[in-house]
C-alpha cells in the first residue's frame, strides 16, 4: 500500500458507517460495518495494509486491507467505559485508546487484546486536584521521543505522560475547555485549540503557563484586555517548513457577529491568514505533507478537508484557481480523475495598465483568480466570474476549435459615489462622481467556428441571458445578439414604487483618507438612520431566471428575473423573448418591471394640469421622425387601437342595454294584451 493514503469516515451522523480508502491513482477499497454504528475514527498501520476502526457503540476493528475485497481481522468491544479518542503511533505495536472516563488504555496489535497497563486519569493530574479532568480527547507521542506521551483532557489540562516510569513529568492548566493538541516537529513545543477560539502555546519543559496566546479572528481591544471570545476551534495542526514561517491550521474559531457564515477552514503562515468558506460542515481534515514520518521539516503541500456531502483538497503551494483555471473532472467512478483544464487567463494581456486592471489590492493580487462559475448542462455553456469584474461565456462543441479572436463587450456599471463613499463604508479621498468597477468584458465563443452537435443551435438554448450585479446596480446581457438588454443602477430598478422614499443627495464635500479610522467620520447606528444611508449600502445580492405569470390576472406563464437586494426587497422583471430561429437574431430582447405603470396607481390631480396642444395627434405623427418617431407611432398606434376599442366596448355596452330595454317592454304589452283578451292577427 502506498504511505500516501487518505481516509474518509463519517463522523457526525449515524448513518455514516462506511469507509473509504483514498491513495494513488488504481489505489481504493470499500469496508462496510455490519453493525450500522457511526465511524468516529481511523487509525492507519503504515505500510502494513492494515487500517484500525473506531464506531460509536464502543467497538474498535483491525481490518485487512491487502486482500482484494478487505475483511475484520480482530475486534474490541469495550462494556464499561465509552472511547472518545484513539492513537497509534508511527510503527508501533501498542493502540491507546482514551475514554469518557478520562483513562486511557493500550492494546497490543498484533494480538488485538488489552494490556495490563492503564493510565488512570487520578493519577494523571495533580494529586491534591479531586474534580475529574473530563473526557480524553487528544493522545500523542513526542515526536522525538515515543516514550513520552501527551494526553488532553476536556477540561484544559494537558499531561505529559512518561511511560517508562509510569508517571506525570509536567502538567499544564488553562482555564478554556481543550478541543485537540498537536505537536512541533521538533518535540520541543505543542499548540492547543480551546473553546473560546483561543490558540496557546506552551513549552514542553514549561513552567505552566502558555508561551502566547492567540485568539486568530478576536477583536483586540486597545486597551490591553483579553479579546473578546469566538466560536471553539475544533481541530488545529501544527506543520513546519524548512524555509519561511511554520503553518497554523484549524478549523472554526470564527467571531460571534459573523451571523450566517459558512463553516471555515483557516491557514495562518507567518503574517497572512487565509479564510477558506466551505459549502458544508467540517468533520475532518488532514494536512499533507512530504516528509510526514520523520523528525525533519514536515513540509506541508496540502490540506484534504472531509465535509459532510463533500470531499475538497485545498493546494498550499499555490493559491487555488487564482491563476484563472477551471478543471473539469470525471466523477462517475469512485476515483476522481481529471478530464480537462480550461485557462481563463489566456483572453486577457498579462501587459495591462494598472488603470486597466483596477486598483483594488484582491485585482492587483490576483487579477485572474475566479469567484463564481454557471453551468448550464443542456447548452452546454459555461459562464466563468472573476475577481477583476470580468465575465467569461464558453460554449462546448465536440470538436475541438483553436482561435485567437475574442468578441469584448464592456459594460460600465454607472454609480454616484457621492460624499467619497467607499465600499466598506470607511473614508475615503472622492476622484470622480461616476464610479466604474473595472472594465467588464464579456467573452463569448467565437460564431465562425459553431458546434456541430445540434443541441447548440441557438432555438435549443435555455438560458436566454446573462444576468450580473454587485454593489452598484444589475446588468443583463444577451450573449447571442452580443448587446446590453439593461443596465441601471439598484435605486432606477424601483422606477416610481421605491419604498424607501429616497430623497436627491445635497453636495458636501468629500472626506480627506484617514490613517486611524476612529478619527474618520462615521455614520450614526441609531434607529434614525435615513434613507440616504440605505441607498448606499443596497446592493444586489441574488437572482433568480423562470418561468412565471409576471402580472396579476396573466394567463401565459411568461419568462421573469427575479432580484433580490440586500435591503431585502424582492424586484420582478418580465422579460419578453423573439421567436426562436432567425427573429431571434435579429429582435431585441425587452425586460420591463411586472412593481409598472398600472400597479403604480393613478397621479394627484392637484400636481399638474394636461393642456392638449392644437395640433393633435395628427401633428405629433409629423413631428415624430427616426428611431424615437417610430417607437412614438408604435405608441400612438396603441393609444388609437385602445382608444377604438374603449369606443367599441361603449356603443356594444349601449345596444345591450337598449336591446334589453324593448324586451322587457314587449313582455310587459303582452301581459296587458292578454288580461285583456285582446288579440291581432
Amino acid at each position: 500500500m502506498s504511505s500516501r493514503i487518505l481516509s474518509v469516515s463519517g463522523q457526525m451522523a449515524d448513518t455514516w458507517t462506511e469507509n473509504m480508502v483514498f491513495g494513488r491513482p488504481g489505489v481504493e477499497c470499500y469496508c462496510q460495518h455490519e453493525s450500522g454504528a457511526a465511524v468516529i475514527q481511523l487509525q492507519f498501520l503504515i505500510n502494513e495494509g492494515a487500517l484500525v476502526s473506531a464506531l460509536a457503540d464502543d467497538t474498535v476493528h483491525l481490518w485487512n486491507l491487502r486482500q482484494k475485497r478487505p475483511a475484520v481481522l480482530h475486534s474490541l468491544k469495550f462494556n464499561r467505559e465509552r472511547i472518545t479518542f484513539c492513537h497509534l503511533p508511527f510503527q508501533s505495536k501498542w493502540l491507546y485508546i482514551g475514554t469518557e472516563r478520562g483513562n486511557v488504555h493500550i492494546v497490543n496489535v498484533e494480538s488485538f487484546m488489552l494490556s495490563g497497563y492503564v493510565i488512570m486519569w487520578n493519577k494523571a493530574i495533580e494529586l491534591s486536584s479531586k474534580a475529574h479532568p473530563g473526557p480524553v480527547v487528544h493522545i500523542s507521542d513526542n515526536p522525538m521521543d515515543e516514550g513520552k506521551l501527551i494526553i488532553g483532557y476536556e477540561s484544559g489540562i494537558v499531561v505529559l505522560w512518561d511511560l517508562k516510569s509510569k508517571k506525570a513529568d509536567y502538567r499544564y492548566t488553562y482555564d478554556e475547555a481543550i478541543h485537540s493538541v498537536a505537536w512541533h516537529h521538533e518535540g520541543k513545543q505543542f499548540i492547543c485549540s480551546h473553546s473560546d477560539g483561543t490558540l496557546t502555546i506552551w513549552n514542553m519543559r514549561g513552567q505552566g503557563k502558555p508561551i502566547q496566546t492567540i485568539t486568530p479572528h478576536g477583536k483586540q481591544p486597545k486597551d490591553g484586555k483579553k479579546p473578546e471570545p469566538c466560536k471553539p476551534i475544533l481541530k488545529v495542526e501544527y506543520k513546519t517548513t524548512r524555509i519561511g514561517e511554520p503553518f497554523i491550521i484549524f478549523s472554526g474559531g470564527l467571531s460571534f457577529d459573523t451571523v450566517g457564515r459558512l463553516p471555515c477552514l483557516t491557514v495562518m503562515h507567518g503574517k497572512s491568514t487565509a479564510v477558506l468558506e466551505m459549502d458544508y460542515p467540517i468533520v475532518d481534515f488532514l494536512t499533507l505533507c512530504e516528509t510526514p514520518y520523520s523528525n525533519d521539516f514536515q513540509e506541508p503541500y496540502a490540506v484534504v478537508v472531509l465535509l459532510e456531502k463533500d470531499l475538497v483538497v485545498i493546494d498550499l503551494a499555490q493559491n487555488g484557481h487564482a491563476d484563472g483555471t477551471v478543471k473539469f473532472w470525471d466523477a462517475s467512478a469512485i476515483m476522481l480523475q481529471v478530464l480537462y483544464k480550461l485557462k481563463t487567463a489566456k483572453v486577457f494581456d498579462r501587459n495591462r495598465s494598472k488603470e486597466d486592471k483596477g486598483s483594488t489590492e484582491v485585482s492587483d493580487e490576483d487579477p485572474f483568480a475566479i469567484q463564481i462559475l454557471s453551468w448550464c448542462p443542456e447548452s452546454r455553456m459555461l459562464c466563468v466570474a472573476g475577481v477583476s469584474a470580468n465575465l467569461l461565456i464558453y460554449r462546448f462543441s465536440k470538436l475541438e476549435v483553436t482561435t485567437e479572436v475574442v468578441q469584448l463587450l464592456e459594460v460600465r456599471m454607472q454609480c454616484d459615489l457621492n460624499d467619497g463613499d467607499s465600499p466598506d463604508g470607511g473614508g475615503g479621498e472622492q476622484t470622480s462622481g461616476h464610479a466604474t468597477p473595472r472594465a467588464s468584458p464579456l467573452t463569448s465563443g467565437p460564431p465562425s467556428h459553431p458546434s456541430t452537435s445540434s443541441n447548440n443551435s441557438d432555438s435549443n438554448i435555455p438560458c436566454l441571458n446573462v444576468v450580473f450585479g454587485n454593489s452598484n446596480g444589475l446588468a443583463v446581457v444577451d450573449y447571442i445578439q452580443k448587446t446590453v438588454v439593461l443596465n441601471l443602477g439598484t435605486v432606477e430598478l424601483y422606477g416610481c414604487n421605491d419604498p424607501y422614499q429616497r430623497q436627491p443627495r445635497s453636495p458636501r464635500k468629500s472626506r480627506q483618507p484617514s490613517g486611524d479610522r476612529d478619527n474618520s467620520f462615521s455614520r450614526s447606528r441609531s434607529s434614525s438612520v435615513t434613507s440616504i444611508d440605505k441607498e448606499s449600502k443596497e446592493a444586489i445580492s441574488s437572482f433568480h431566471i423562470c418561468e412565471t405569470y409576471a402580472r396579476k390576472g396573466d394567463s401565459i406563464l411568461t419568462p421573469c428575473l427575479f432580484v433580490g437586494t440586500s435591503l431585502g426587497t424582492v424586484l420582478c422583471l418580465a422579460v419578453t423573448m423573439p421567436p426562436a430561429g432567425e427573429q431571434r437574431q435579429l429582435q431585441p430582447v425587452v425586460i420591463s418591471p411586472a412593481v409598472g405603470e398600472v400597479a403604480a396607481g393613478k397621479a394627484s390631480r392637484s400636481l399638474a394640469q394636461h393642456i392638449p396642444g392644437p395640433g393633435g395627434i395628427e401633428g405629433m405623427k409629423g413631428a415624430a421622425s427616426g428611431v424615437v418617431g417610430d417607437l412614438a407611432r408604435a405608441r400612438i398606434a396603441l393609444d388609437e387601437r385602445g382608444q377604438k376599442l374603449g369606443e367599441l366596448e361603449d356603443r356594444t355596452a349601449a345596444m345591450m342595454s337598449s336591446a334589453d330595454f324593448f324586451s322587457k317592454h314587449a313582455h310587459e304589452m303582452m301581459l296587458k294584451c292578454k288580461d285583456k283578451k285582446w288579440y291581432q292577427f
